[in-house]
């Protein structure tokens, strides 16, 4: 047992399975000490495998490491049904789909194999799938109705597949909720509007609760 700061932190992680989000500093560090007591790591990271070629030699002695790299690879869903599937508990997550703001998320296009993977797995449930309004303080809601359209299109998918459909939807953020109310969803997600403050200038001022 390692005490530190009147605390007992486990040191024996033989057979249990981690999954690591992002390969920064402590991400590494965590990975590398995981992976001396015993455990099986799986670093995932939105970079690709020759980014992270230095980093990956670097903990090359550490054969217990794997990796799933480059935005959302199926083996990212493996590693987590494994972490699952050895904890015993069951990982409910909700699903992000890139629409267009180019950040973080499984594009549109690219989302019906990884929702066909994970409609294969036991111990991962998608219990929620979701987007994110790039402009959607714009008066000009082309783009933001673009958005809805291609999320449409992926929800649409669980029905060609006659599979549940996620239970819960999101997209609004706070100027989707003024200027897009009729996407609203299951749940909304505002932000800078929790603060009493508009996130444009060209979105009413009043919304119908």
């Amino acid at each position: 047992r390692w005490y530190e700061t009147g605390k007992v932190m486990k040191t024996d992680w033989k057979g249990t399975r981690v999954l690591i989000l992002g390969a920064a500093r402590q991400g590494l560090a965590l990975a590398r000490w995981l992976s001396v007591h015993g455990a099986h790591v799986t670093v995932s990271d939105l970079r690709g495998a020759e980014e992270l070629r230095l980093v990956r030699e670097s903990l090359a002695e550490h054969p217990t490491i794997g990796w799933a790299l480059g935005g959302h690879p199926l083996e990212l869903l493996d590693a987590a049904e494994e972490v699952a599937r050895t904890t015993g508990k069951r990982i409910r997550t909700h699903l992000k789909i890139d629409t267009g703001m180019e950040r973080v998320g499984v594009h549109e296009y690219e989302a019906e194999a990884f929702i066909e993977h994970s409609l294969r797995l036991k111990n991962v449930l998608v219990e929620g799938i979701y987007t994110h309004l790039a402009n959607s303080e714009m008066a000009d809601s082309t783009f933001s109705r673009m958005q809805l359209e291609r999320l449409q299109e992926v929800l649409r998918i669980f029905e060609r597949r006659s599979a549940p459909v996620p239970s819960l939807t999101h997209a609004n953020n706070s100027g989707g909720i003024l200027n897009l109310p009729a996407a609203n969803f299951d749940l909304v997600r505002p932000g800078i509007l929790f603060y009493g403050i508009y996130p444009g200038n060209e979105v009413p001022r009043e919304v119908e609760v």
